[in-house]
This record gives C-alpha cells, sequence and structure tokens, in this order.
C-alpha cells in the first residue's frame, strides 16, 4: 500500500492528469488527482480540502504559474507548487523558481515526479 497524495492539478489536459497519476502510482503513491482549468475553479478548489500538491501544466491559456501562485497566497496556502511544462524551457524555468514554485519538470522528466512529492512532503512535515 502506497503513500496516499493528494494532487491539484492546474490545467485543461486530461492527458497530464492521466500521466501524473501514474507517475505518482510508479513513485510508491495512492494519488487522488483532481483537475482544474480557470482561476477561479482553482481558488474554488482550494477551500474544501487540504492538498499536499499543487502542479500547475504550463502553457495554459486560463491560468498561468504566477497567478496561481498569487491565488496560494491571497488564500495563505503554504502547499508547494511544481511547474509541469511540455518543454524544457531553462528561462521559464528560473521564473517559476524565482516567483515562488517549489520546482519546475518538463514532461520528458515526469518520472522524478514522484521524487519531487517525497521531497515536498518532508519540507511539509519539518515545517518547510
Amino acid at each position: 500500500m502506497g503513500t496516499s497524495l493528494r494532487v491539484l492539478l492546474v490545467g485543461e489536459s486530461a492527458r497530464a492528469a492521466t500521466e501524473l497519476a501514474h507517475e505518482l502510482e510508479s513513485g510508491g503513491f495512492e494519488p487522488e488527482v483532481r483537475r482544474v482549468a480557470t482561476p477561479r475553479s482553482f481558488a474554488s478548489a482550494l477551500a474544501p480540502a487540504p492538498w499536499d500538491l499543487v502542479v500547475c501544466t504550463v502553457p495554459s491559456r486560463r491560468i498561468g504559474v504566477v497567478e496561481a501562485l498569487a491565488i496560494l497566497r491571497e488564500r495563505d496556502h503554504d502547499v508547494p507548487l511544481v511547474v509541469l511544462s511540455e518543454t524544457a524551457d531553462t528561462a521559464l524555468a528560473a521564473a517559476s523558481i524565482d516567483a515562488g514554485a517549489s520546482d519546475f519538470l518538463a514532461r520528458e522528466d515526469l518520472s522524478r515526479i514522484g521524487l519531487v512529492a517525497r521531497r515536498e512532503l518532508r519540507r511539509s512535515a519539518m515545517g518547510r
């Protein structure tokens, strides 16, 4: 039995949700992945339940990394946000980390999501 993990996926791609859940399962997690696509649905999803991890896909036509981070701060949520990009864009990676993202993964590196999730769970347990 794996470690339960509640993940809020911000983005339009249902495929990304399926791939993310699969990689987390391969990493020893029992993930619950919920997908939202707009700033409003993201803000609403934050209220009812605690999330262990937010994964924000880019590019997105509806919500960007900076906006997602701002919503987390406005709602005083200290949940780590990981950026998942279609490409390995070093400028975007640096800008995302500078804006407050916990990590940046290109889709080709999605297999690292289990390691990233474990690291973020440890940080959360230690009070960041």
